[in-house]
């Protein structure tokens, strides 16, 4: 990645050096070759003009869709990215989740989570300090933590990390980030190398963690808070993440 002037343009440092290391010296070579077979033959005037063309072309092509990327990309994670906590409610546990060893260190006393589109619910909590889990008959969470994720374009897929009220469908808590595939010369660098390819993220960054990723549970933990352990949650939040 590159920042120019507050906008974040997506190119590989793979990408970089090839384009560095062999396609400017093989655009250089090409150039050099229709100079001498036809560009030479030109009027004055037209061969400056057709050596620029060339030039400014092939230098500036594997750039023309990391600038669109970077420019849509930039807007939308200025714009929607991040954290966003709307409420927070009190609660003994949730849908959405599997681990109650983790999940009871903040004082919930459940978590459920739903299979086969919702006809199959299983149940998590401890006995003794043990984990277990059973099947139930239905879900008794009234909140729950959904993940989502939508197609923006061929380039940008949004990701919804988001915690809902399932009686109203109010949503307390939302966190937005975006992946970024590479352009079509990033594409094409890796399919040729059989390497594989990273995607970025943006919008997923904890400002106050030193730009860690926030973690999927995050904004479950800012929205809902455990009616057993209100007092001690935010400092547990602190030391866990």
């Amino acid at each position: 990645m590159i920042e120019i002037a507050g906008t974040t343009y997506y190119f590989s440092e793979l990408g970089r050096w090839v384009y560095g290391v062999v396609y400017v010296p093989a655009l250089l070579l090409a150039v050099a070759l229709l100079y001498w077979i036809v560009i030479r033959r030109l009027t004055k005037p037209w061969k400056g003009w057709v050596l620029a063309l060339l030039l400014g072309a092939g230098l500036s092509w594997p750039f023309w869709d990391v600038y669109q990327i970077g420019r849509e990309v930039t807007r939308l994670c200025q714009a929607e990215g991040g954290l966003h906590i709307y409420r927070t409610a009190e609660t003994d546990g949730f849908l959405g989740a599997a681990d109650i060893t983790y999940w009871s260190k903040f004082g919930f006393s459940y978590v459920e989570q739903s299979y086969s589109y919702g006809s199959e619910v299983i149940r998590y909590t401890l006995q003794n300090g043990m984990p277990i889990h059973e099947k139930v008959a239905g879900i008794k969470s009234r909140y729950e933590l959904l993940s989502t994720k939508y197609i923006e374009n061929s380039y940008v897929e949004r990701h919804i990390d988001l915690v809902r009220d399932r009686a109203t469908g109010e949503v307390l808590g939302e966190l937005k980030f975006f992946r970024v595939a590479p352009g079509k010369f990033d594409n094409f660098v890796y399919g040729v190398t059989g390497l594989t390819f990273t995607p970025w993220f943006c919008g997923n960054r904890d400002p106050s963690r030193q730009g860690k990723s926030f973690p999927r549970s995050h904004v479950a933990l800012m929205t809902l808070k455990s009616l057993q352990k209100q007092g001690d949650q935010d400092a547990d939040i602190e030391g866990d993440l």
